[in-house]
């Protein structure tokens, strides 16, 4: 049975899809760096994505001037909401 998420960031401006998968993927000890960047990301305006990272007060504005970084920044965060808190984000078995 497949699970999909769907995780959206506190203010609800950006939302992603993530399957069981990817979750699966990221989501395990040690760095995630690597799966992280294997997975396809969604197209997020670059501005829009570094006001929501900026909430988040983990990076600074250099940190945030790299794009690439910053999406994989979000669906790291997102995998990870997911993981934690599976209730909140299912969205439908298949």
């Amino acid at each position: 049975m497949m699970k999909n998420y769907f995780w959206c960031d506190g203010s609800g401006r950006v939302e992603i899809k993530i399957t069981q998968a990817q979750i699966d993927s990221v989501c395990h000890t040690g760095a995630n760096d690597a799966a992280v960047a294997a997975e396809s990301k969604p197209d997020i305006n670059p501005a829009l994505l570094k006001s929501i990272l900026r909430e988040y007060g983990a990076w600074d504005d250099a940190e945030l001037s790299d794009h690439a970084a910053n999406l994989d920044r979000v669906f790291w965060l997102a995998c990870w909401d997911c993981f934690e808190d599976p209730e909140i984000y299912l969205e439908s078995e298949l």
